[in-house]
């Protein structure tokens, strides 16, 4: 597999037709991979005085429950 840039991973989102879907599945070599990004929004989803690994925790778990929907299981998570 090629090394994956920024460049490379905005030019792979660009060639995808636009879904409502919460996780993108594409080919990247010959490797299929998925993708999800979840929005945190601190004014609605974040108690006031939350712990930073709280906040973290709650947005990793629900990236986590939109690839388990898929029958996904994630290798990382950044």
């Amino acid at each position: 597999m090629k090394k994956l840039n920024e460049k490379k991973i905005i030019e792979i989102i660009n060639k995808k037709k636009i879904r409502s879907e919460d996780i993108e599945i594409f080919k990247l070599g010959n490797e299929q991979c998925a993708a999800c990004v979840d929005t945190l929004v601190e004014s609605t989803d974040i108690p006031r005085g939350s712990k930073l690994s709280v906040i973290s925790r709650k947005s990793v778990v629900s990236s986590l429950s939109d690839f388990a929907a898929k029958g996904i299981i994630p290798k990382f998570c950044i």
